[in-house]
């Protein structure tokens, strides 16, 4: 039983930093729907993994400029003009640049 927990904590580190396969999720979430306890169990872990994190200046760094990057596409999104819209989808014009 004491191993099994330990692979099910392991499926949940994994879950908590996105690397899970779809498989090693939907036995994580079997584990979760099986008892009262377990979902407890789980924030406890994912507790425990936060606080296992360092803090990477360089990580950060990366972030911020995949935030930036976001943030200056919904601008540009937001600054084309619509065409039209067709359904759920809106087309916006081709805008050809020179390099």
């Amino acid at each position: 039983m004491e191993e099994q927990l330990q692979h099910i904590k392991l499926l949940a580190f994994r879950y908590f930093e996105g690397k899970t396969s779809p498989e090693d999720a939907e036995v994580l979430f079997s584990f979760l729907k099986e008892g009262d306890f377990n979902p407890s169990l789980f924030r406890k872990w994912e507790d425990e993994w936060l606080s296992s994190l360092e803090f990477q200046p360089e990580l950060n760094e990366r972030w911020e400029k995949i935030k930036l990057a976001n943030r200056n596409t919904e601008f540009i999104k937001k600054s084309i003009p619509v065409v039209k819209s067709y359904r759920n989808y809106i087309i916006y014009p081709r805008i050809w640049t020179t390099g």
